[in-house]
């Protein structure tokens, strides 16, 4: 097995020393095993084989059946070394409240597009730890980064959803530099999502804001201003209004048909915050808990 790891994107490739693991958080419920399973497993064993990574499944889905145990929601967090050593770790699990609103803000911290990296669940996180540590969690609860063309990529934890119209909600494209969440690519399947480059504006216009992983489910979100004295590292960032959430008919001024659309899509999505009982997405009669 080589020492090195290679990333293929398109026609080139980048070889560097695998200083890293590729990681998968996951949420096991006592009656539906591990949420969104099979986009887990596939995401692990393609970012394996992209990465040159020793990986046997066999091995990896028993450690998971092993860690899997109990009548309470577990936090399952699997490792991945290149050398193929695969660790999983079980921790509790506490849903949020069904009413929760995350504040979100923009980071000054920005991705580079072009690092292929950015599309793999990996230990190497420390854009996202500097992005969070901008702020602290009595200011914000997620932090969300651009790349460095401004725009908008994804969490520090989570994907990225907005309802801007039409029948399915907007995400970020991966051609922007961000992870293929497994929730995000279940939205996708689904006909639930559609990518596209997301520009700050659409952020700050948008009628409903999202936020979600596989672990957590999705959560409403709201994009707040907080002002910080100190320059950004990288790009000047002009301040912007609140954009605040709301389902009141009255505030909205597309057609009462887009509306019920709107509605029925965003929220039957965030609403969707209590435990599962089958590995299966449901939209409009939203069961399960706050997701990757």
């Amino acid at each position: 097995m080589s020492s090195e790891s290679t990333v293929r994107d398109g026609s080139k490739a980048v070889t560097s020393e695998p200083d890293y693991q590729l990681i998968e958080t996951m949420r096991w419920e006592p009656l539906a095993g591990v949420l969104r399973f099979d986009l887990h497993m596939a995401r692990l064993e393609n970012s394996a084989r992209e990465l040159n990574f020793a990986c046997n499944m066999d091995v990896i889905r028993q450690k998971i059946a092993e860690s899997g145990t109990g009548d309470q929601a577990l936090k399952l967090r699997l490792t991945l070394a290149p050398d193929g050593v695969a660790t999983v770790a079980a921790l509790p699990y506490e849903a949020l409240p069904q009413q929760t609103v995350w504040r979100i803000t923009i980071a000054r911290t920005r991705l580079d597009h072009a690092d292929p990296l950015l599309r793999y669940k990996t230990t190497r996180r420390q854009a996202y730890i500097a992005a969070r540590e901008e702020y602290s969690p009595a200011e914000v609860d997620e932090v969300i980064l651009l790349n460095e063309r401004g725009e908008v990529c994804e969490g520090t934890i989570t994907s990225i959803f907005l309802d801007i119209g039409g029948t399915a909600c907007t995400t970020p494209a991966l051609s922007c530099g961000l992870l293929d969440g497994v929730m995000r690519r279940e939205l996708l399947d689904k006909g639930v999502a559609s990518e596209e480059v997301v520009s700050v504006d659409m952020l700050k216009s948008a009628r409903n804001i999202l936020v979600g992983n596989s672990l957590r489910g999705m959560i409403r979100a709201k994009l707040i201003c907080v002002k910080h004295v100190s320059s950004h590292r990288l790009v000047t960032f002009l301040p912007f209004n609140e954009v605040v959430l709301s389902f009141r008919h009255n505030e909205r001024t597309r057609s009462s048909e887009e509306e019920e659309n709107g509605e029925r899509k965003m929220a039957g999505l965030w609403r969707d915050n209590r435990p599962h009982h089958h590995d299966r997405l449901r939209v409009d009669r939203a069961r399960y808990p706050a997701a990757d």
